[in-house]
């Protein structure tokens, strides 16, 4: 902009010197000139197009540990005895590669995290596909999977904000004992639950190369497998009537390089 201004500026005055030259032939055309010159250095000199901020600095490939709040909710429909939630820590580590493209940036990113979350149920003559369903359960959080993609725009040299969105997939251990239509037994299973998940934070950067992150993240879970005693189960019917969520809240510290 200071260059078009100051080369502005000479042609200006080139313009002008003519005009001076002239101006005891043509005095008025002298003056309009004068004007219109003076009129462009002040439109060169102030008026300056708006630019996108310098996201430079969040491209690259990057590590990080994250760490936060996990609240894990079961819904049954038509059986609220059977819903709950509970919280818990998590905690994990995360990578991703980013690219720059003018003020935006655009990422793919994979994490693996565990957590302290568990739920305790007890159903009494409970309706399962058909089946009487007596007893009850413990269902605790292992590892989390997440490989997504994430969109950024750089509010400032320092700061992006952004949504982030992919495949998640969930495992839990599962514990039971009970009677199914009066057959008593004893289950121990895993789980491994298979959806979506959906979030959006703030990436600050705290030094040339370390940053640090806040953000929400929301899962839900639409299908999976329960595998006991070597044999794997198809669950996938049982979520027509199962809502399974998650809600998490990450802080988390990584480097680029």
């Amino acid at each position: 902009m200071l260059q078009r201004s100051i080369l502005l500026e000479i042609n200006i005055r080139q313009i002008i010197g003519t005009s001076l030259t002239n101006e005891s032939e043509h005095p008025t055309r002298g003056l309009i000139v004068k004007k219109i010159t003076l009129a462009a250095i002040l439109a060169a000199g102030f008026v300056t197009p708006a630019a996108a901020q310098d996201s430079t600095a969040f491209g690259g490939f990057r590590l990080e540990v994250i760490g936060g709040y996990d609240r894990v909710s079961l819904d049954v429909d038509g059986f609220d005895d059977a819903s709950g939630s509970d919280d818990g820590f998590l905690y994990g580590v995360g990578a991703g590669y980013d690219v720059s493209v003018q003020g935006f940036v655009i990422g793919v990113e994979a994490e693996y995290a565990d957590a302290t979350t568990g739920m305790n149920e007890t159903v009494t003559d409970f309706d399962f596909d058909g089946s009487e369903v007596t007893g009850s359960a413990s269902l605790d959080a292992t590892k989390d999977l997440y490989i997504g993609a994430r969109l950024g725009y750089a509010a400032s040299p320092r700061t992006l904000l952004y949504v982030k969105g992919g495949y998640t997939r969930a495992s839990a251990a599962l514990d039971a004992n009970g009677s199914i239509d009066g057959e008593t037994g004893i289950i121990s299973a895993d789980g491994h639950f298979n959806g979506y998940r959906l979030g959006a934070g703030i990436e600050m950067l705290v030094a040339q190369r370390s940053f640090a992150k806040l953000e929400y993240r929301y899962s839900n879970y639409g299908g999976g497998k329960i595998k006991s005693s070597g044999v794997s189960v198809d669950i996938d019917e049982a979520f027509d009537y199962l809502d399974l969520g998650r809600h998490q809240v990450a802080v988390g510290v990584g480097y680029r390089f």
